[in-house]
C-alpha cells in the first residue's frame, strides 16, 4: 500500500521517523533553497529516487507533487 505526502515538513518528518518508507520524491526542477539542499542531500545519501520535473507537471498531475510512502 503507498500513499502520498507533500511538502518540505512532512517528507522532513518521515525521514527523521520512518525514512524506510520513501519510494521516490518529485521536486520542483529550478528550485534551489537552503530549505530544499538539506533534503535532497540526505534524500541522496540514503538513495531514495529524486525526480526533478516542471511546473506544467505538476499542476496537469497532481499525484506527481508527491512523495509516496
Amino acid at each position: 500500500m503507498s500513499e502520498n505526502i507533500y511538502g518540505i515538513h512532512a517528507v522532513n518528518s518521515i525521514l527523521a521517523n520512518s525514512p524506510e518508507r520513501l519510494i521516490e520524491v518529485f521536486v520542483l526542477k529550478g528550485r534551489e533553497d537552503k530549505r530544499l539542499q538539506p533534503l535532497l542531500n540526505e534524500l541522496y545519501a540514503l538513495g531514495i529516487a529524486v525526480q526533478f520535473v516542471n511546473r506544467q507537471t505538476l499542476d496537469k498531475n497532481p499525484t506527481v507533487k508527491c512523495i509516496k510512502v
